[in-house]
């Protein structure tokens, strides 16, 4: 593994069962003083039951801000030096959001494994279900 994570490395990482070949892409680092470098993620390569994705399965989670011992525990093999950051069109919006929050004070940061993440997410969207 790496020393250090930058923004633009794409990860492979061990997803769910039902995941695809999931991936970490880093997308910015945020410095904290109390928990340390935020990284700015996305994940690709899941399956996410979302019924209000079209075709009810979301693949893509744009922004997950992870601390960096759960990011280290997560990464298995770098793939790529060269991929999307924080201003690529398909995950500034998300990124956004969350710096504005988190400007605020108001935005925390996950510390659970990315299959955890995937699968409260996964909960979360089956609730808006109608």
């Amino acid at each position: 593994m790496a020393d250090r994570f930058n923004a633009g490395q794409i990860w492979r990482t061990q997803g769910r069962p039902q995941d695809g070949d999931a991936h970490i892409l880093i997308l910015a680092i945020t410095d904290n003083n109390v928990v340390g470098p935020i990284y700015s993620t996305a994940l690709t390569g899941v399956r996410i039951r979302n019924p209000r994705m079209e075709g009810g399965l979301q693949t893509v989670l744009p922004h997950v801000p992870v601390t960096e011992e759960m990011l280290r525990a997560a990464a298995t093999e770098l793939v790529a030096s060269d991929g999307p950051t924080a201003d690529h069109p398909d995950f500034s919006e998300s990124y956004l959001e969350f710096r504005e929050l988190y400007d605020l004070g108001e935005a925390g940061v996950f510390t659970l494994t990315f299959p955890e993440i995937v699968d409260l997410v996964e909960k979360a969207t089956a609730s808006t279900e109608t």
